[in-house]
């Protein structure tokens, strides 16, 4: 961010995939305090996994860099499966006890009330920010 700010270009960047994915496990509980808890695959912790497909498009390849293909290239699509202490919550990509209508009409209920509140002005602003230096 810095190096883009002062219009150069990063040449060396030693932060790794593996890196990543740390910090977005272990390395996030740790920084709340959770650690024992959650954060990793071991015997009392609880059972928090992300179980992505491997027979997507992006994901060819994935046996031979696994920390840089759910790094960079996986998403939302490629999740298969997630279990949060040991419910499902997705299986076969399908969000699971979940009524996605009811959801649409409570964000779209949500949208009409800020719509409502913010003048029109401040949600031109909000929706289209203006670019370049404050």
């Amino acid at each position: 961010m810095r190096a883009h700010e002062v219009g150069e270009a990063v040449a060396d960047n030693s932060l790794r995939a593996q890196d990543v994915l740390e910090y977005a496990t272990i390395g996030g509980a740790r920084a709340l305090g959770l650690d024992g808890l959650v954060g990793s695959i071991a015997p009392g912790k609880r059972a928090d996994l992300v179980m992505l497909r491997t027979d997507t498009p992006v994901m060819t390849g994935t046996p031979h860099h696994v920390a840089g293909h759910i790094v960079f290239q996986a998403g939302r699509g490629d999740v298969d499966t997630v279990l949060v202490n040991r419910r499902v919550l997705k299986h076969r990509g399908a969000l699971v006890g979940v009524d996605l209508n009811h959801a649409r009409q409570l964000v779209e209920q949500s949208l009409d009330y800020l719509r409502s509140q913010i003048p029109d002005e401040d949600w031109e602003r909000a929706i289209n920010p203006p670019t370049g230096p404050a």
